[in-house]
């Protein structure tokens, strides 16, 4: 199995919805019952050959677009059975999937040099 980073980022749409929610005197994401239920069943609804290790999130983080992402880390066979969680958070949480090395960096990081 290959270990691999997920870089977390709160879908555009999802963070505008929260936002506008919050404006009208409603909850906020982390209340959103719609988001409770995805975090709370990911790690059961996962497919059998993909392993949750852990998951974090930078001190301060919302759910609302900014440029600190949470991390999620997973050991899979193939990149590939990593949909499935793509396909779990759709439309709430974007998530970019790297390989895990001791030299893996933020995508914008490693993007900038």
């Amino acid at each position: 199995m290959a270990t691999y980073m997920g870089f977390i980022t709160v879908h555009p749409d999802y963070a505008t919805e929260t936002a506008a929610r919050q404006r009208e005197g409603g909850h906020a994401a982390h209340e959103d019952e719609r988001m409770i239920q995805r975090m709370s069943t990911m790690v059961d609804e996962l497919p059998s050959f993909v392993k949750f290790i852990v998951t974090y999130s930078p001190v301060g983080f919302t759910f609302s677009a900014g440029p600190d992402p949470s991390v999620m880390i997973v050991e899979a066979e193939d990149a590939r059975e990593l949909l499935a969680v793509n396909r779990h958070y759709g439309g709430f949480l974007d998530i970019r999937w790297v390989p895990a090395t001791a030299r893996t960096a933020h995508p914008a990081a490693a993007a900038a040099g």
